[in-house]
C-alpha cells in the first residue's frame, strides 16, 4: 500500500492512506504503521489520547514508558479481577506506619482493642465490611492500617524489652 493518499480495496485488499498513514489491508487485517513511527491516536481536534511505540509499547494519557508494556496517565476501571505475579505498591514519605515504633506514639492496649471490636464488629483503623463494599479499598492503606492496627502497647512493650535486653547482652 505504500505511496497511497487514500486507497479503499485493491492492492492486497485493504484501506490505506499514507504518510501519516493508517493501513488496514490483508486477510488478517491489522492497522498499525509500516515505517518504524509510532501509532497515536487522537481525539478531539488535535489532542493526543493514546500512542503505540515501535516497541508495543501503549500508553494512555501518557507517553509510554520503556519499561512497561502499558503507561496510564490517570485511573483505571477493571470490570472483573486483575491477576498478576506481582503488585507494587508505592508510598507517600510518612504513610508507611513505622511510627508506632516511636516512644511518643500512643499504642492501644489489648483491652481498648477488645472494647472497639465487641463495639464497631471490625479491627481499629480498618473500614468495616459496608464501607469497604460501597467504595471500594486502596490496598497500600489497608496493608498500613492492618500494620498499625495489630500494634497494642502491650506489643511495644515487648518491642521495648527486646530492644534492650539486646543492648544489655551485647559483647564488645
Amino acid at each position: 500500500m505504500s505511496g497511497a493518499w487514500l486507497l479503499v480495496g485493491s492492492t492486497d485488499s485493504g484501506l490505506g492512506l499514507d504518510h501519516n498513514e493508517i493501513v488496514f489491508a490483508g486477510t488478517d487485517g491489522w492497522i498499525g504503521t509500516t515505517t518504524n513511527h509510532d501509532l497515536v491516536f487522537r481525539a478531539g481536534g488535535s489532542s493526543e489520547r493514546m500512542r503505540l511505540n515501535k516497541d508495543g509499547n501503549l500508553g494512555v494519557g501518557v507517553t509510554p514508558s520503556a519499561n512497561f508494556k502499558l503507561s496510564v496517565g490517570g485511573n483505571v476501571l477493571a470490570k472483573g479481577y486483575i491477576e498478576s505475579n506481582k503488585v507494587k505498591v508505592t508510598a507517600t514519605p510518612g504513610s508507611v506506619p513505622d511510627y508506632v515504633f516511636s516512644s511518643n506514639y500512643k499504642l492501644w492496649t489489648l483491652a481498648e482493642v477488645e472494647a472497639f471490636i465487641k463495639a464497631n464488629s471490625h479491627l481499629p483503623n480498618i473500614p468495616n465490611a459496608k464501607e469497604i463494599e460501597a467504595n471500594g479499598q486502596d490496598v497500600g492503606d489497608i496493608y498500613s492500617a492492618d500494620l498499625k492496627s495489630w500494634m497494642t502497647s502491650e506489643q511495644g512493650d515487648n518491642w521495648q524489652n527486646l530492644i534492650q535486653r539486646s543492648k544489655n547482652e551485647r559483647v564488645l
